[in-house]
């Protein structure tokens, strides 16, 4: 029995597909099937890994043109620096309510704030001490402009400031342009704690909303957002947007990587709004 074609894992027409773990440790065996065609692997995790990526495995698709960027193109020769990146994704319709800083003379605003370095040389800025949460006021603010300026030195570009907002969840949004598969757009558990749970779901970009639907549901880490056992739901109309409105990336070939983490899903009919965000043009 020859392994199916891999253009139908699901067909039920034809060979079906067939893989092997063999158990003790079969050296020769496994050399006959691999010899064969055959797919065999000497660990179980090994062969289920292999498994589930034959069942969920796509066809690469072709490039995809998408309306409505004539905003966001000209907008991404600036786009190495954390405040280009907001602006792209503003531009697709991400909400973003920061604000840039001049210590000297910082805008009007409504405090608390969070306030945040502007690097595009520090990747965690929680770690380096370059996010401060909750501050009070102007003159708090311009305090500890000076204090992170005089600790991080050079690495600091600028500043910006946004309104702590309590959210119901939060999400991290992720893109990569694959040299093999092509656009995929990611979405998981967000926040500080994103790269521990890697709690995260894939899909070919771009998605509709039906399919952002799909991918919310599948991430474990957002249930409270769901209105899990009565929680507060969150805005999940706008977060599946947020996710429709990311995938478009696809469309501009230029653009490698970028990153929303996290985005705060603020309570249901308040929205989504953006945090921190990169972007990396190939």
């Amino acid at each position: 029995m020859q392994p199916a074609s891999r253009s139908s894992p699901t067909s039920s027409t034809g060979p079906a597909p067939l893989a092997a773990f063999l158990l003790p440790q079969a050296d020769a065996s496994l050399k006959l099937l691999a010899g064969a065609g055959f797919a065999a692997f000497r660990t179980p995790e090994a062969c289920a890994d292999a498994v589930r990526a034959y069942l969920e495995w796509q066809v690469p698709r072709e490039p995809v043109a998408v309306a409505g960027l004539e905003a966001v193109r000209p907008l991404l020769g600036a786009a190495d620096a954390q405040r280009g990146a907001r602006a792209v994704f503003a531009a697709l319709g991400i909400e973003d309510r920061a604000v840039a800083v001049v210590p000297d003379h910082p805008p009007t605003l409504v405090y608390p704030v969070a306030l945040k370095a502007v690097s595009a040389s520090i990747a965690h800025k929680t770690e380096a001490g370059a996010v401060v949460l909750g501050v009070a006021d102007e003159a708090a603010l311009r305090a500890a402009c000076a204090e992170m300026q005089a600790r991080l030195g050079s690495a600091v570009r600028g500043f910006i400031a946004q309104p702590m907002v309590c959210g119901v969840g939060e999400a991290i949004l992720g893109y990569r342009r694959d040299p093999l598969v092509g656009p995929v757009v990611a979405l998981g558990a967000g926040g500080v704690l994103a790269e521990v749970y890697r709690d995260m779901v894939l899909r070919m970009a771009p998605v509709d909303e039906a399919g952002a639907m799909e991918m919310i549901a599948a991430v474990k880490g957002l249930a409270p957002a769901r209105g899990y056992r009565g929680l507060q739901r969150g805005d999940l109309a706008a977060f599946a947007r947020a996710v429709v409105a990311f995938s478009r990336l696809a469309a501009l070939a230029e653009v490698a990587e970028a990153e929303i983490n996290p985005v705060i899903v603020l309570a249901e009919g308040q929205g989504v709004v953006m945090a921190d965000a990169l972007l990396a043009q190939s």
